[in-house]
């Protein structure tokens, strides 16, 4: 029984030079599907217990239709959020701690905010934006969020990479110049050959 060949893989690929490009390109696109968030998510995510989440999530709802379009029933009949829910939450609590407002108080000035940040963008041009706007936005977002991570796992590949082909360079500087140059051994030999 014959076993096949083992030929190690490289741990990297070379860097890409003249003609090759990055292998960040041939990871797989992720989709902009925006990810929705369950209250368990929330509850996981900001630290509240059940309680709590839904004490802000109503404070939430009652603030000038602030959760219209960022909630949607999902599999099972389960509530799922969109991301912007998520920092909303965030700024709510950071508000209420902050300045000891409550949470009523605190969602008036979250929907502010977001109504003042979806009105116009300090350019003086209005922009509005719907919820199927906020959520591409939000999947952009993550999209480039993930395209950035893998190009940070690739630099930080080819510094390392780098660094060991600066070592192997530091090494054959270091060893000894040879005795005698190998082209008079080849001169010797075609000597002896012609002889």
């Amino acid at each position: 029984m014959k076993l096949p060949r083992y030929s190690p893989q490289p741990l990297a690929e070379s860097p890409p030079g003249p003609g090759r490009k990055s292998w960040v390109s041939s990871l797989p696109r992720p989709s902009l599907r925006v990810a929705m968030y369950t209250r368990q998510d929330l509850m996981r995510t900001l630290g509240l217990s059940y309680r709590q989440l839904r004490e802000r999530l109503d404070a939430l709802a009652a603030a000038d239709g602030l959760l219209d379009g960022q909630v949607r029933k999902g599999a099972r009949g389960r509530w799922e959020y969109s991301p912007a829910v998520l920092e909303m939450l965030k700024e709510l609590d950071q508000l209420a701690t902050t300045f000891g407002m409550d949470l009523r108080q605190a969602a008036q000035e979250v929907a502010g905010k977001v109504k003042g940040n979806a009105q116009g963008n300090g350019d003086g041009k209005e922009v509005k934006l719907d919820s199927k706007g906020v959520n591409q936005a939000a999947g952009e977002l993550e999209a480039l969020r993930v395209r950035v991570e893998a190009l940070e796992r690739e630099n930080a590949l080819l510094r390392e990479e780098l660094g060991r082909v600066w070592k192997l360079v530091e090494d054959i500087r270091a060893l000894p110049a040879p005795r005698r140059p190998w082209w008079k051994w080849f001169a010797r030999w075609r000597q002896s050959m012609e002889q």
